[in-house]
């Protein structure tokens, strides 16, 4: 009898040392889980304030030029700095990082209908995004050439880059909101 009890004894620490060993393994996965949620959300808020911000100043242009033109200057001395600089580069790093992360870590792409269409918008976005960002960003960052804005607009609405640039916009708004 004293052997069982301490058979019994021992199944239960074991079944004790089990429990805080699994209760450990799924916290430490609800914690990174918890993490990379709150990663992806702070990262796609930053990226959408950029989107809003950017699509405000687009939206200055319908009462003229020149209020385009000051909320460009308002626009790129904020963006431009390097503490917002470095926030939107991480931002975009980490959120498409996420979204990797995300789709290497799932046994099957079968997924819900929504959350393919966020991925795909998601995915959509750099490439939409590639000239207009190398025809403003790249080029002033390395040539130090100025984007005023009404030539960013001629560009934009004389060659075949408007409907792109109105895709992107779409494409991003929709994202951000889903």
């Amino acid at each position: 009898a004293p052997h069982s009890q301490i058979a019994v004894a021992s199944r239960s620490q074991r079944r004790a040392m089990s429990l805080t060993a699994s209760s450990s393994v799924t916290s430490t996965a609800t914690a990174v889980k918890f993490t990379r949620r709150r990663l992806r959300l702070a990262s796609g808020l930053v990226l959408f304030a950029y989107l809003a911000s950017h699509l405000a100043n687009h939206a200055a242009g319908l009462i003229s030029l020149e209020a385009a033109e000051a909320g460009r200057l308002a626009f790129l001395g904020f963006w431009r700095s390097l503490p917002a600089s470095a926030a939107l580069y991480a931002a975009f790093v980490v959120h498409i990082g996420l979204a990797l992360v995300s789709l290497y870590e799932r046994r099957t792409l079968r997924m819900p209908p929504a959350e393919l269409v966020r991925l795909a918008l998601g995915f959509a976005i750099p490439v939409l995004l590639a000239g207009h960002f190398t025809g403003t960003r790249v080029a002033w960052q390395l040539y130090g050439r100025d984007d005023p804005y009404a030539r960013v607009v001629w560009v934009l609405w004389s060659g075949d880059y408007g409907l792109q640039q109105l895709a992107l916009i779409c494409v991003a708004w929709a994202h951000g909101c889903l």
